[in-house]
């Protein structure tokens, strides 16, 4: 992050992660579906890089903003996991319980999110409610996988951010906009 982030001296940063974190090893659940697993990162040492993240932003005179997790399409996901060996897709299903299971896991990340937020009254872009707020199928914003933003995806996140910086922030971007023009 200090490279990335703290060296460039921001004044706000933008952060979005979770999903990566609430994963699975997928080959070690299909290799020992009995087992218990763990996902990458347990929900309490998430909470706790959350935090932690906030405090060093904070710190350094940094605003977060937090984005909620992103709605995944279980199913396409577990699609997208085991079409080269769909032998496993069982495995997997099994495992977790049904696949809704896997959305419903991934809401307790959504949920520290918020909770930490709250908590640290730091600022959050509700992305989750926005996509499937919207009309229509939320799914056309994401690539195969049911996970990963496509383009149109992305287009919609840079409206959502817009949105959130014209609302809770609306002299910056005149600010910003009027030097984009004299400059």
């Amino acid at each position: 992050m200090e490279k990335d982030v703290l060296d460039a001296k921001p004044d706000f940063a933008l952060i979005e992660f979770g999903g990566n974190d609430s994963d699975y090893d997928w080959d070690r659940v299909t290799q020992a579906p009995t087992e218990m697993h763990q996902p990458k990162v347990e929900l309490r040492e998430f909470e706790a890089l959350l935090r932690d993240l906030i405090r060093t932003l904070n710190e350094h005179g940094v605003t977060p903003i937090l984005f909620t997790l992103l709605p995944a399409g279980a199913e396409q996901y577990i699609h997208w996991l085991t079409k080269d060996a769909p032998d496993k897709r069982s495995q997997i299903i099994d495992y977790l319980g049904g696949i809704q299971n896997l959305a419903d896991f991934h809401l307790l990340y959504d949920a520290v999110i918020r909770k930490v937020a709250r908590e640290t009254g730091t600022g959050t872009i509700d992305i989750r409610q926005s996509m499937m707020g919207e009309k229509g199928d939320y799914l056309k914003y994401f690539c195969v996988d049911g996970v990963h933003p496509n383009e149109e995806g992305h287009s919609f996140f840079a409206r959502i951010i817009l949105d959130f910086f014209k609302e809770n922030y609306p002299a910056l971007l005149k600010t910003e906009m009027r030097q984009m023009r004299m400059g």
